[in-house]
């Protein structure tokens, strides 16, 4: 499983990187660039996930975050598997009778 990572630098910036889990350990996959500028430091947390996405093939369909900053009825902030926490997700649940 990979995942985007932010990682504060000496400098005072900060990198951001793709990295991989496997066994306990981590694993360097990708390093996605640094910036002491949070909008840059955003920027290339997307790019970062997006990059995982071309690489796995596949897209995360329980994380709607494409223009979707808030919480509302259907989609509550909770666990992602790509380590995106802060975005509202889409609930679902299992009714039976």
């Amino acid at each position: 499983m990979m995942f985007v990572r932010q990682k504060n630098n000496k400098s005072g910036s900060t990198r951001v990187v793709v990295v991989s889990k496997d066994k306990g350990r981590y694993k360097l996959v990708k390093t996605m660039g640094s910036s002491s500028d949070p909008q840059e430091i955003d920027n290339l947390s997307r790019q970062g996930e997006e990059w995982i996405r071309r690489k796995s093939g596949m897209a995360d369909m329980f994380t709607y975050a494409e223009g979707k900053d808030r919480e509302d009825d259907l989609c509550k902030t909770g666990f992602s598997k790509e380590g995106r926490h802060k975005n509202p997700q889409i609930i679902l649940g299992l009714m039976e009778n």
